[in-house]
């Protein structure tokens, strides 16, 4: 199981340490399905999307989501005196036969554009590391509860990657971000930023539905497993 990979990684940090980041144990997957599925429902990040008109993307997200929580490297932050759960990364090593798939439109519109994203995404960061690394970590996404959403709780999260990275043996850790505090969290963690995509930017490709979107620009970032810096 992929989390057996990654089962002692973990960082704690706050206040005598009232956060607790750490792999997410199966039991723990209800959870974190219904805070991702929260942020995405409701955030004006993924307004674009509008899967909340399309019930058949919404059973097919639900279902990506649940089966990447089994099978990839998912991670929580909790609240130490709680244990209440605050936010979840999924996060996965890009290879050339191992990457988002292609879905047709039996699994709903809105879906089919999420993953499209997300194939882009992919492809921006691969293009950006294809000359040195053939594969990546990167990541689904990083989800908070509601109030959390511009937090430190998400510089940290962003920062346990490198120590999955390194875990893993992947040397290059990958992510597209968006939000002038996300790319300050990404600054102050070393990360490189290889380019910022602009709302223009997104014409004529399979991307041009998130014109409109709260989400521009959005910024590719990358790390070297060692050295500082970034690439």
């Amino acid at each position: 199981m992929a989390v057996e990979q990654i089962r002692y990684v973990e960082r704690k940090f706050g206040p005598s340490d009232e956060y607790h980041i750490r792999a997410l144990n199966e039991e723990e997957h209800d959870q974190a399905l219904g805070l991702i599925l929260n942020d995405i429902y409701s955030t004006p990040k993924f307004i674009g999307l509008d899967f909340k008109s399309d019930e058949k993307s919404m059973e097919s997200l639900e279902s990506f989501i649940k089966e990447k929580l089994k099978t990839k490297f998912a991670f929580g932050c909790f609240k130490n005196e709680t244990n209440e759960l605050v936010g979840v990364d999924i996060m996965y090593v890009w290879r050339p036969n191992d990457h988002v798939g292609d879905y047709g439109p039996e699994y709903g519109e809105s879906f089919c554009n999420y993953t499209k994203y997300l194939k882009h995404v992919e492809g921006r960061l691969r293009d950006h590391f294809a000359d040195v690394f053939i594969e990546f970590l990167t990541s689904f996404g990083l989800f908070t509860l509601p109030k959390y959403q511009d937090s430190e709780i998400k510089k940290e999260m962003m920062a346990i990657r490198r120590d999955v990275a390194v875990r893993l043996g992947v040397k290059v850790n990958g992510a597209a971000l968006f939000g002038e505090r996300m790319i300050t969290f990404a600054d102050d963690l070393n990360y490189k930023v290889f380019e910022k995509i602009t709302e223009n930017d997104v014409n004529n490709t399979s991307v041009e539905f998130l014109k409109g979107a709260d989400i521009f620009p959005i910024v590719i970032v990358g790390m070297m497993l060692f050295g500082e810096g970034g690439i």
